[in-house]
């Protein structure tokens, strides 16, 4: 926006194409009085109307950034402002009203109306809240934003959502079935203890059960390798060293 040229309204704005305005209020003399304080404040005003059809054609033929609907004008403003949002999607509607209690206020909010202002509100004011609503904010008067708090506050709370409870009772029962259902870990089978009088080698496997022999013989395999790294560090060529892991191999066998 910037100041007029016009010496006469050193104070007036003029208006910007962001700015364009369709005044929709009944009462002829409510839409001069706004009118005069959009575009001293820099709106431009397109087109006026009286009832919600005027309005609705208005904004099709201006296509505006905003529209001034007054919900009590005839027609209603309700299906005025379904009607406008459906064709136009970067206007926004803002809903004037003579009394809070108009129940029809509810109905525009859930239309798509961004904003809620009473008639008989300062220019100053005024213009300040259509500035802040072409700024993506939502404009309430503060009694109707503290009635809405007092509705949220009354409201009971949501019960507590169960799904996560749902998971972790899931999870335990999976590694309860898993716990349930593993089979018990393999030991090794120890080899048995040789007789003395029977000299250095250990007892011949049971021959009717050859794997416990292969198990017992596996268990030496440490030791022997054990030996053949003792041989090597000794200074034992290496040759040497693996027959003398062989041998006592042998003997273990």
């Amino acid at each position: 926006m910037k100041p007029a040229t016009d010496p006469g309204h050193d104070d007036v704005l003029v208006p910007t194409s962001r700015d364009t305005v369709v005044v929709a209020l009944a009462y002829p003399s409510s839409r001069r009085g706004v009118r005069i304080a959009l575009e001293h404040h820099g709106f431009a005003v397109v087109a006026e109307a009286g009832t919600a059809e005027e309005a609705v054609a208005a904004a099709l033929q201006h296509r505006p950034r905003l529209c001034l609907l007054d919900l009590e004008m005839p027609g209603g403003a309700v299906d005025a402002t379904a009607q406008i949002l459906a064709e136009l999607d970067h206007t926004t509607v803002a809903i004037m009203t003579a009394s809070l209690e108009n129940p029809q206020l509810y109905d525009a909010v859930r239309a798509g109306a961004n904003g809620c202002l009473l008639k008989g509100i300062a220019p100053d004011r005024l213009t300040i809240s259509l500035r802040a609503l072409l700024d993506g904010e939502a404009v309430l008067p503060r009694i109707l934003t503290d009635r809405l708090v007092g509705d949220l506050r009354r409201r009971p709370l949501a019960e507590p959502d169960a799904s996560a409870e749902r998971v972790a009772t899931a999870k335990r029962d999976v590694s309860a079935e898993r716990v349930a259902t593993a089979k018990p870990a393999r030991t090794p089978n120890r080899a048995p203890t040789p007789d003395p009088s029977a000299g250095t080698r250990a007892p011949e496997g049971d021959a009717e059960h050859p794997q416990v022999e292969r198990r017992s013989r596996l268990l030496y395999v440490p030791r022997l390798l054990r030996h053949f790294r003792r041989r090597q560090r000794s200074g034992m060529p290496m040759v040497e060293a693996w027959a003398s892991a062989r041998a006592r191999m042998r003997a273990y066998s």
